[in-house]
């Protein structure tokens, strides 16, 4: 009887933490537009989460390199689809990833992400996060993740007119 109970008080307190986990994962997805775990040995993608018009874009899981390359020619302005090609380029990872946790890129985005803008394309930014690594060097995993940037460069052009004028009463 005292095995059944502990069995019984195992299994719920395993319970309990996969669902503290999953509150935690669901809290940090709201966070960006798109979160993506990418297994770098098998070049492969799952989507953790996504707003539907990136998910109808990029799908559940599938060929990583491939969907990134997608991503930058579908939903990148032009402006900036050469440069994002770049960073996302899943060969070079490992080594840009070497002594950090996080690199990021900004970019203008065809699709609206934020419910404040109004225009035909929006700032985002697109980051890969260190997940996993095999023999404590090698990188396995990551995240790939966008979030809207809009609210941020919104108060960076306005500090920067902010800044203009004060310059102009200076003269």
């Amino acid at each position: 009887m005292e095995q059944a109970d502990n069995n019984k008080l195992n299994h719920e307190n395993t319970d309990k933490m996969l669902d503290e986990r999953m509150s935690i994962i669901q809290s940090l997805s709201e966070i960006y537009t798109s979160v993506y775990y990418i297994d770098l040995e098998n070049n492969h993608f799952r989507e953790i989460s996504s707003i539907p018009d990136v998910y109808s874009n990029i799908g559940e899981e599938g060929d990583a390199q491939e969907r990134l390359n997608y991503f930058c020619h579908n939903m990148v302005t032009p402006k900036f689809t050469d440069e994002l090609l770049e960073f996302v380029d899943l060969s070079t990872l490992k080594d840009r990833l070497k002594d950090k946790k996080i690199i990021s890129k900004q970019f203008c985005c065809l699709i609206k992400v934020s419910e404040e803008n109004d225009g035909d394309s929006e700032w985002a930014q697109c980051s890969f996060i260190k997940v996993g690594r095999k023999s404590g060097s090698i990188l396995t995993h990551v995240l790939f993740v966008t979030q809207s940037i809009y609210d941020i460069k919104l108060k960076e052009l306005e500090t920067k007119k902010k800044l203009e004028d004060a310059l102009e009463e200076v003269k």
